[in-house]
């Protein structure tokens, strides 16, 4: 019998953003065969949310780094000229996972961005055009692996309760106590929601988030009977 996995957000970004941190890790998890994966609108909207919002602050880092590289550079020091305007860039931005999609974006295409700060105008504009368009076949490809018809690679179900409170009162209160952090409590409670009225059967939860998921493992699998976390 197949499992049934739950998968978070971070798990279908990583698949679908190279310069993702865990892209090749993501990508390895979805060859495994025997999963049925599923996952809930409101994580559907946060993939939506990163990529628009990674659309708009990489857009933006690069004309900043077009209007500061925009003249001649010591080829000799331009890898440590590109890191120092990276950290003051990252340092004015208040959202810490702006700065890691930055830092990470920065960290897999230093190649590409030494000949954008050495190459000029037409490297540049080539270069922004194939970050939109990267960004762009995210959103088309979430939009069409992640929905609510049975073939789906990913079935996404969109009744989950908007508010956990009222339904899960108890186990929202816990989890917040464990996690502090409403959000991953919210989408715990979406595999919940989905294990005990729709699968009626155990669930992996698939994430990376180290911090708040995988680090509270114990609790939030005994606070919520039928989910084990798991990583990709």
């Amino acid at each position: 019998m197949p499992e049934n996995h739950f998968l978070d957000a971070n798990v279908i970004i990583g698949s679908l953003i190279s310069w993702d941190v865990q892209h090749d890790r993501s990508v390895q998890y979805f060859t495994t065969k025997g999963v049925l994966r599923h996952t809930s609108r409101r994580v559907y909207s946060e993939c939506t949310g990163v990529f628009e919002g990674s659309r708009r602050e990489l857009l933006r880092y690069l004309k900043e780094f077009y209007r500061r590289f925009n003249g001649p550079i010591d080829p000799l020091h331009v890898d440590y000229i590109i890191q120092r305007f990276t950290t003051e860039y990252t340092a004015s931005l208040d959202n810490e996972k702006m700065r890691r999609i930055i830092n990470n974006f920065v960290r897999t295409h230093m190649g590409t961005l030494r000949n954008v700060a050495l190459g000029g105008e037409q490297t540049f504009g080539d270069f922004q055009k194939s970050i939109r368009d990267a960004i762009h076949y995210a959103l088309d490809e979430l939009a069409r692996r992640c929905i609510d018809t049975v073939d789906a690679e990913i079935f996404r179900y969109d009744c989950c309760p908007q508010d956990h409170l009222s339904l899960y009162a108890t186990e929202y209160e816990s989890l917040v106590s464990s996690l502090n952090y409403t959000p991953d409590v919210n989408v715990l409670l979406d595999s919940y929601h989905i294990k005990e009225t729709m699968i009626q059967s155990r669930v992996h939860f698939i994430t990376t988030d180290v911090i708040h998921i995988i680090g509270n493992r114990e609790n939030i699998e005994r606070i919520l009977p039928g989910i084990f976390i798991h990583t990709p």
